[in-house]
């Protein structure tokens, strides 16, 4: 069952992109149509230092995520690369079901959703992604399509950081 202001799709398939990374990525709907989808709760470090065009770069931006990780700038950029091969493996397995309701609040067409795993109904990747120390709780949240509130999911994820943190599983086994 999908709470009311969702759309579920299943049938949605990985799509090989330089830009992908471990918290937002391209997926083929069943239609044809690809999307960036972003997902909710979880920041992953950037998974390499970037100059941009006018001497921008996103260097402060990994310093943040290092900080809020504990580890230093060099680790967080590692951290960010396995947290991008993770998702890559993960979701390159077989078909996902998104379910999104089609926010995007940077304005950049990459739109909010949050991906079940194929492996395991009722499994979100985010989730996985606290659980394996690959990502910081840091970024929009919501409430979820099965109901569960925003705040009952935020505590499930500080728990699920605690015991990657106890276990010293990614960023916290450095």
């Amino acid at each position: 069952r999908v709470a009311e202001g969702w759309e579920r799709i299943e049938g949605c398939r990985w799509v090989e992109h330089d830009r992908n990374d471990g918290d937002s990525f391209r997926l083929r709907l069943p239609d044809g149509k690809v999307e960036e989808i972003r997902l909710y709760f979880v920041d992953a470090p950037e998974s390499a230092f970037r100059t941009y065009g006018g001497g921008r770069n996103n260097h402060d931006r990994i310093a943040d995520q290092a900080r809020d990780l504990g580890v230093t700038s060099e680790q967080a950029v590692e951290i960010g690369k396995k947290a991008k091969k993770m998702v890559k493996e993960w979701c390159a397995e077989g078909d996902l079901t998104i379910s999104t309701q089609w926010e995007d609040p940077f304005g950049d067409r990459r739109y909010h959703a949050f991906i079940e795993m194929p492996d395991q109904r009722g499994s979100w990747l985010h989730e996985r992604l606290v659980a394996a120390g690959v990502v910081r709780i840091h970024t929009k949240g919501s409430d979820l399509p099965n109901g569960q509130s925003e705040s009952a999911q935020k505590r499930r994820l500080k728990q699920l950081e605690e015991t990657a943190r106890e276990t010293g599983v990614g960023a916290w086994g450095l």
